[in-house]
């Protein structure tokens, strides 16, 4: 029994084939790796999305292919529903096609791990022997509390999440932030390839690399920052909405959203990664992934005053307003080379990498079960 690793059902927030956030899959990957049997749960099977042959061959039980080590799930749906819509028909649907297939994989569904509440009536139906809630960047999502009252684990991303958990779930509460794949990262570093969009750009490149939102970034920051050096580059690489471009000077420039594989490459090319974050609710409590991306390719970094950024004092420059965050841009692009500082990037990044953050999230998961 002490080698026993439980199956894991994940009831995915995020479709498989998302350029924007991966890690759910890559912590579901490594736990394939580990020996645990993973059915990955997606976006419901739509005609007009995946096409009529692909819907039909779906009918009526879904579609279940081998993702890498992991096993995924499409379920199938006549309606337009996704999975985490609390319609009580779609849900006990998808719940039904999930036991249908654990039972003809022969898995026990031991431990189900979910993201979000809208996730809810699905789990209820599943009756797992554990269930695992992996909070999200905030702690007041709607119909939540019967997540927290019933979860056997809580897994807290940031530490203001955490502080908040431990005290509505003491005891079922564990920190366990966002992890890179420290090794992609690394390797595309030291490759030194240059994208096709960023060959010729000014330097020194600020550059950020996310989801462009007006409700996140501060953007009177990244102006002043581009004004700051007209003959240097500010390189935001991600999803922006059009309104968004009018709004700098013309040495900022925005790169289309890109295939994760292809980010490494893109931030290996900054000279400061940046984290310009307002300070919001759900940005005090969020864990940004991008600050381990950026040390994982050795860059210095310089945002607001974040907790996800105070943790990493010693590595990172905390500036508030504008005119303090272009001159510790500044100063930071001029110790972007230094091998020493470099290597103590890096080794920040490998404590949060993906691979340790599954080992820990498997530990957790396979206590309950001995």
């Amino acid at each position: 029994m002490a080698d026993h690793r439980p199956t894991v059902v994940v009831l995915s927030h995020w479709p498989w084939d998302t350029h924007f956030w991966q890690f759910n899959k890559q912590v579901g990957l490594r736990l394939a790796e580990l020996g645990h049997q993973v059915l990955w749960v997606d976006d419901r099977l739509r005609m007009r999305r995946d096409g009529f042959v692909s819907w039909m061959r779906g009918f009526p039980f879904g579609r279940v292919t081998t993702a890498e080590k992991m096993r995924r799930l499409q379920p199938w749906s006549v309606s337009g529903l996704r999975l985490g819509e609390r319609n009580p028909v779609p849900s006990a649907v998808t719940a039904a096609q999930i036991r249908r297939y654990l039972r003809r994989l022969r898995l026990a569904g031991e431990v189900v791990l979910v993201y979000s509440p809208d996730e809810n009536a699905i789990a209820r139906r599943l009756e797992p022997s554990q269930l695992v809630f992996w909070t999200g960047d905030d702690t007041t999502l709607p119909n939540e509390d019967w997540l927290v009252d019933r979860a056997d684990t809580i897994l807290a991303l940031s530490a203001p999440t955490y502080a908040e958990m431990a005290q509505r779930a003491p005891g079922r509460t564990f920190r366990v932030p966002t992890g890179v794949p420290f090794d992609m990262f690394v390797e595309a570093a030291d490759e030194k390839t240059c994208p096709p969009e960023m060959v010729g750009l000014p330097r020194p490149i600020f550059g950020f690399a996310g989801n462009i939102t007006a409700d996140r970034i501060d953007f009177a920051i990244v102006r002043e920052l581009a004004n700051s050096f007209p003959h240097g580059t500010v390189a935001f690489v991600g999803p922006c909405e059009q309104a968004t471009l009018d709004w700098f000077p013309p040495n900022v420039v925005f790169i289309a959203e890109q295939p994760y594989a292809e980010i490494p490459r893109f931030m290996a090319q900054f000279d400061v990664g940046i984290a310009p974050y307002l300070h919001t609710r759900f940005n005090e409590r969020s864990s940004p992934l991008k600050v381990h991306e950026y040390f994982a390719v050795g860059l210095p970094v310089v945002g607001t005053g974040l907790s996800a950024l105070t943790e990493y004092e010693e590595l990172a420059v905390i500036a508030e307003t504008p005119a303090e965050f272009a001159v510790a841009a500044g100063d930071a692009a001029r110790t972007r080379h230094d091998p020493d500082l470099i290597d103590r990037r890096r080794g920040a990044a490998a404590v949060n990498g993906v691979d340790r953050i599954a080992e820990t999230v498997s530990s957790l998961i396979s206590r309950l079960a001995h």
